[in-house]
């Protein structure tokens, strides 16, 4: 199993970690890469893996964040024969938002959408209330409680076997406003962020679970690996 995009929670059962910021933070809310299994930085629109080397590639809250999200299905289903792909709905974006998200997803038909976004924040309002723990605080946890009630509705969790049936949608370039909008960065970047105590716990959980069940902890990275075209 490959995760692209692993950040600061790997899921419990990836086999190969794939990410691209190893020192800069910013698009994972401050908190550390985390790194307990074999990792590979590599940007995710050019994967350096041989073709169909994964039985399933996973990804949860990274097809948002990239410039050419079709880059990236492509090498999907080149790399592995299945997959799941999870992110923020069109609702939990504009709902939430986030400045470093270019895309607003949603499955139609059975057709995952990407409609590029035309302004970082939907309602900046909302968001600022969803990003303010004191607000949310203040607020006793109804919005917390709806939230998690209905996540179907703010979340995609899209599974696909052999082809991922895709549109990309891109708006012309002078309806897209150019302020506002955040990004990580190649390099040392920022501090790279702070390990906390539930992701120290997490990995613990994680290497305990992955040791009772993973056929093999050894990965042979140089195995998998291909040039980049």
């Amino acid at each position: 199993v490959l995760e692209v995009g692993s950040g600061r929670k790997p899921m419990i059962r990836s086999d190969v970690l794939c990410e691209r910021y190893l020192a800069d933070d910013l698009e994972r809310t401050g908190e550390a890469l985390v790194v307990d299994r074999p990792l590979v930085a590599a940007n995710a629109e050019a994967l350096p893996f041989q073709d169909k080397t994964f039985d399933v590639v996973y990804s949860s809250h990274l097809i948002e964040h990239l410039d050419a999200p079709e880059r990236f299905l492509e090498e999907c289903m080149r790399v592995a024969r299945r997959g799941v792909i999870e992110c923020p709905s069109e609702m939990g974006e504009k709902f939430i938002g986030w400045a470093f998200h270019k895309w607003f997803v949603r499955v139609e038909d059975g057709v995952l959408t990407l409609v590029e976004k035309d302004r970082p924040i939907f309602d900046a309002t909302l968001s600022s209330f969803c990003h303010d723990g004191e607000q949310r605080r203040r607020d006793g946890g109804p919005l917390t409680r709806f939230y998690w009630a209905n996540e179907h509705l703010f979340e995609v969790s899209f599974h696909w076997r052999e082809k991922i049936p895709y549109q990309v949608i891109r708006i012309p370039p002078e309806r897209r406003v150019q302020e506002g909008w955040i990004a990580a960065r190649d390099g040392d970047g920022p501090a790279g962020g702070r390990v906390t105590a539930k992701q120290r716990v997490y990995s613990a959980l994680s290497r305990a679970t992955r040791r009772l069940h993973s056929r093999s902890l050894f990965v042979d990275i140089l195995t998998l690996l291909a040039c980049i075209r």
